[in-house]
């Protein structure tokens, strides 16, 4: 029996936005349009990155779609192409959902690269750059006024630091850091940072935890503990990834990758990705755009994110995962069981009480649940325990009400 406590008159933090994700919700050339789905899980930010994949289809976001001619003059409007990405960020602003744009060039796989390589110009393309930004930020070129966070780099992970043979690129990732680090923080140079971003693709828990200490242990090492931990690109990676993602054990990671990142001082993430699409889309269906069981994750951490307050949690096992919150009547706890061999779960909660009595209403993602309502009672008195069967993989939401008279 896993057991789970919960204290509601414990508040240790604020529940932080998490449930961002890269992309959306127009993709497809605006064909496919996901954005009730948006506002249903209330998707803080979306990270443009690989938008309309391969090559940002020639017309959005990445710097050479916007700028085309690079031997143009990056002061003058007419040089820049804004047209189709300005209809896709209004879209994601329509939903209430900010954007990160990532400056640079989508990820080429193909053996012919295109435009991965350094510009001929840097400070030209730095200057083609700030257009951009003024474009969307400080309205020029009949641009807006979004006070969108842009920034860089992104790391490609902290693999090499846990593994026992790190490959020559794993490698690079962690002397990169490092080297980054040290130049901007170098007395000739002192640049500020507000934001540290990196990346994970793992169905190992542990190593997402890792990640995040790694993360901000390079903030702590070089004094830039004010610096925001970003982890702007993450999703399951094991076997049969592309099926898997979508699945209870997809929602499973999420649910408790975010917990992890609750509890590790990650301060903002996306979910790599929200195009229906691309095969890396676990939280749509690719033919039909419909939500899958990890979608209902998402939205399960946005009904914590709503009650802003996190309240004291603790499990007393490692691979049941979870994080609670209450806006000081209502509470919400996440519970993800992640390959925990014990198939039961014992929580008890302490601390939300009400004379009229609290109904706890159970959400289930398993195999046989997509966050349906699978149990609904009504307690008395200041502390009542849930009980529950579970599966190997398994997302639990738990709404906690206070009942009227």
């Amino acid at each position: 029996m896993n057991d789970i406590s919960i204290d509601f008159s414990k508040n240790v933090g604020t529940i932080r936005p998490l449930h961002g994700v890269n992309n959306g919700p127009l993709t497809y050339g605006f064909v496919l349009n996901t954005s009730q789905y948006f506002k249903e899980a209330g998707i803080p930010y979306s990270r443009l990155h690989d938008t309309e994949y391969p090559y940002g289809s020639g017309h959005f976001v990445d710097v050479p779609c916007i700028f085309k001619d690079f031997d143009r003059d990056p002061a003058d409007p007419s040089s820049y192409d804004f047209a189709l990405t300005d209809l896709y960020i209004q879209a994601i602003c329509d939903c209430g959902t900010q954007v990160f744009y990532r400056l640079g060039v989508s990820i080429e796989h193909a053996p012919l690269k295109r435009n991965v390589y350094a510009p001929k110009d840097a400070q030209k393309w730095a200057r083609i750059c700030e257009g951009i930004i003024r474009h969307y930020n400080e309205g020029w070129a009949n641009g807006f006024h979004y006070n969108i966070k842009v920034g860089g780099y992104a790391s490609c992970g902290f693999y090499g630091a846990f593994c026992q043979n790190p490959t020559p690129d794993q490698r690079k990732f962690l002397e990169f850091a490092d080297d980054f680090f040290a130049y901007i923080t170098s007395p000739q140079i002192q640049a500020p940072l507000d934001f540290f971003s990196w990346h994970i693709y793992s169905g190992d828990l542990y190593l997402y935890e890792s990640f995040a200490r790694y993360a901000r242990g390079l903030l702590q090492k070089y004094h830039l503990e004010s610096a925001m931990s970003i982890l702007d690109e993450w999703n399951y990676s094991g076997d049969n990834m592309m099926y898997t993602m979508a699945t209870e054990v997809g929602a499973a990671l999420a649910s408790g990758a975010l917990c992890v990142m609750q509890h590790n001082e990650v301060d903002l993430a996306h979910y790599y990705d929200a195009q229906p699409a691309m095969c890396y889309c676990g939280i749509f269906t690719h033919e039909t755009a419909q939500p899958t069981k990890t979608f209902y994750a998402l939205k399960a951490w946005n009904a914590l994110y709503q009650l802003r307050n996190e309240v004291y949690s603790a499990s007393n096992c490692p691979d049941v995962r979870v994080c609670a919150a209450s806006d000081g009547t209502s509470g919400g706890i996440l519970l993800s069981s992640y390959c925990a061999e014990d198939p039961a779960v014992r929580i008890h909660v302490s601390g939300l009480v009400n004379p009229h009595g609290i109904q706890a209403t159970v959400y289930c993602i398993d195999r046989e649940n997509t966050f349906e309502s699978v149990s609904a009672e009504t307690f008395h008195g200041d502390a009542f325990t849930i009980q529950r069967k579970k599966d190997r993989y398994t997302t639990l939401y738990i709404d906690l009400r206070q009942m009227q008279k």
